[in-house]
């Protein structure tokens, strides 16, 4: 039960592997408000999320109280031995998911606790029955739309996650990666050392990376929520959305990434090609710091102001 959502907010959490997983073997009843931020454009989202799952259904509380808010932010899970409650401030937008600070409070529940909080959710959605509307109703598509025009809690906007990775004041640490060849280049493959100390992540932990690629012209695409996968091999791999549809170069040059931390396991990156104009700068940045074996994958790190004195066109980096 959420009181906002977004379209990023929606894709973040129904695109992440292990829910869409969770949603393909077991229902999901969520419920979702519109008395600000949820727009025709989330609805529509959610309409097709529910044609994809079929045990998902999603319906919108739609009430025509003034100066009340439907304010709820809250999950549930219920298992076998018992069950699960996710309880905080964040709504499902990509703010409350990922940009802003937020509070949560993860609590177990016992089969017989379980038990009460589905009769207690029966017995609520029944005696709002007819507040519970579907996601293409006419009257929620229609209070929905005024949210557009609406002036958006800054707190639930999209942007927010956006204001986050270029924030000037985050532990900005820098590393450029030459991108070794494989069948998986895509899945950028990453030594522990890197894994641990760059990106945050516990090998074997169930753990999130947050990306965001940039452009040339300095534009910022959508987040890419990607899970941190450890192989046999002892490989850590972490898949590059920017690198989709492309192809490895021929020849010796090797792609580089280079990426800006900007807050725990959050970075901002921009993968470079061999006919980037940027390319050939950014390779000698990276020779003239590697201090390594000759052959080894090359991976250096430093701080953004190194960086931005070292690349300063960089579209990495946030306007002085």
């Amino acid at each position: 039960m959420f009181a906002f959502a977004s379209a990023k907010g929606v894709r973040m959490l129904f695109d992440d592997a292990d829910f869409a997983a969770f949603l393909k073997r077991a229902s999901f009843d969520l419920i979702v408000g519109v008395d600000a931020v949820t727009n025709v454009a989330t609805l529509a989202l959610l309409k097709e999320y529910t044609e994809t799952y079929r045990k998902l259904v999603v319906r919108v509380f739609l009430h025509h109280r003034k100066g009340i808010l439907f304010h709820p932010k809250f999950c549930w899970f219920r298992s076998l031995k018992g069950g699960t409650a996710v309880l905080g401030s964040g709504n499902l937008t990509l703010g409350g998911l990922a940009g802003n600070w937020e509070a949560f409070s993860l609590c177990g529940a016992t089969t017989a606790e379980a038990q009460t909080t589905a009769a207690q959710w029966r017995k609520w959605t029944l005696s709002n029955k007819a507040r519970l509307k579907s996601v293409d109703d006419e009257e929620v598509l229609a209070r929905a739309a005024k949210n557009v025009a609406a002036a958006i809690p800054a707190v639930d906007s999209d942007d927010v996650a956006l204001d986050d990775v270029s924030s000037t004041t985050a532990p900005d640490t820098v590393m450029i990666a030459e991108i070794p060849r494989g069948e998986r280049w895509k899945q950028a493959n990453f030594d522990l050392e890197t894994f641990r100390q760059f990106f945050q992540a516990t090998p074997g932990a169930r753990q999130r990376v947050f990306l965001w690629h940039v452009a040339a012209d300095g534009t910022v695409g959508d987040i890419e929520v990607r899970p941190c996968v450890s192989v046999k091999s002892q490989n850590y791999r972490i898949e590059l959305g920017a690198a989709v549809n492309l192809s490895y170069p021929e020849g010796s040059a090797r792609p580089i990434a280079v990426f800006l931390r900007s807050a725990t396991r959050k970075f901002r990156y921009r993968l470079l090609m061999p006919e980037d104009p940027s390319y050939n700068h950014v390779l000698r940045i990276l020779a003239q710091r590697w201090t390594g074996r000759t052959g080894r994958m090359r991976r250096v790190t430093m701080s953004s102001d190194e960086l931005r004195r070292a690349w300063p066109d960089s579209p990495l980096l946030p306007e002085p």
